[in-house]
């Protein structure tokens, strides 16, 4: 179980009390932070991260480098891939293959230097 994380910070239930997230959605959230952190811009952990900021979205091969890079990045969360992808712009919708079930992820293409 973990707290729930939106929009970049911490959810917050009725009660003025942290959410919590467990099962399906408790991966899903760690496999968001996975794919939107930059690789190496974690200070705690450089070898966290993805290089999505490196597809060229319009590319023929760009659906094929995002699923790779995504993939790359999830490979130490055990039983978590990415199956597919929907580049939209320079946004990318993860259709994540988990060992509790299925989901999908948006990643926005441009990391903002605040980002880690």
């Amino acid at each position: 179980m973990e707290l729930k994380i939106e929009n970049g910070g911490f959810a917050i239930n009725e009660a003025g009390l942290p959410k919590i997230v467990s099962g399906l959605e408790e991966i899903l959230q760690k496999a968001e932070f996975h794919l939107r952190i930059k690789k190496g811009r974690y200070p705690y952990n450089r070898a966290l991260g993805s290089r999505l900021n490196e597809v060229d979205t319009g590319a023929d091969h760009a659906r094929e480098s995002a699923i790779s890079f995504a993939n790359e990045a999830l490979l130490k969360m055990g039983g978590v891939s990415v199956c597919d992808v929907q580049i939209i712009g320079e946004n990318f919708i993860f259709d994540v293959l988990t060992p509790l079930g299925n989901g999908q992820i948006e990643i926005k293409k441009k990391i903002s230097e605040s980002d880690v």
